[in-house]
């Protein structure tokens, strides 16, 4: 997640909600499992 240094404290807060949204879904769980059943196929 990365905001960019001209953000105000609306864009930050944004940032740290979607930040902590993707940690609660296990987003990068969910990708490495995606992405592992993608190099199955790919086999």
């Amino acid at each position: 997640m990365k905001s960019h240094g001209g953000a105000n404290e609306v864009g930050v807060d944004t940032a740290i909600g979607f930040a902590a949204k993707m940690v609660r879904d296990e987003l990068t769980r969910r990708i490495a499992e995606d992405l592992g059943n993608f190099e199955a196929k790919a086999a």
